[in-house]
């Protein structure tokens, strides 16, 4: 019987430096690791991608130190990060409707940006888009920075004026 590592059977994955917030109002700055292909869409795993799987935790390799830390996504408050992230598919564009939005979030920070929702019509509302997302991570952009916000970590939501 042959031994062979585990390693050698790893996917390889990219990585993103970001800003990982949990509950306990803890911040970890690192690296998350992405996979080189998404499985809901093609090309690759992007944050939201990674946040909104169905397994409940997420490795961070620490910038303090590179060791890896496990998060659960349920103690996670937001991701964050200034680096590039992925851009919605153009034949998508014409569904999408863009909101300006002020969130308060249960570590007591607040998180200002636009949110893009993708509804039915009739239903596309600050609201409706919070109440209907299928999925526990959304998008909020301020200017280069992107933020993955839980929606089980939001206080409150406010719409605001578009500047």
């Amino acid at each position: 019987m042959t031994t062979q590592r585990v390693s050698e059977f790893a996917v390889p994955r990219s990585t993103l430096e970001v800003e990982v917030v949990l509950a306990q109002g803890q911040r970890h700055r690192g690296l998350i690791f992405l996979l080189p292909r998404a499985s809901l869409h093609g090309g690759q795993e992007s944050p939201i991608d990674l946040l909104n799987r169905p397994d409940p935790v997420f490795p961070i390799r620490s910038d303090d130190d590179g060791t890896v830390l496990l998060a659960t996504k349920a103690q996670t408050v937001r991701v964050s990060t200034n680096q590039a992230t992925e851009q919605p598919e153009p034949e998508r564009l014409q569904a999408l409707k863009s909101v300006r939005v002020e969130l308060l979030l249960t570590d007591g920070s607040t998180v200002a940006g636009e949110v893009t929702m993708e509804l039915p019509e009739g239903r596309c509302r600050l609201l409706d888009f919070l109440n209907d997302v299928p999925h526990p991570f959304f998008t909020v952009l301020d200017g280069a920075t992107t933020h993955y916000i839980n929606r089980d970590h939001v206080v409150f939501a406010r719409p605001k004026e578009n500047a």
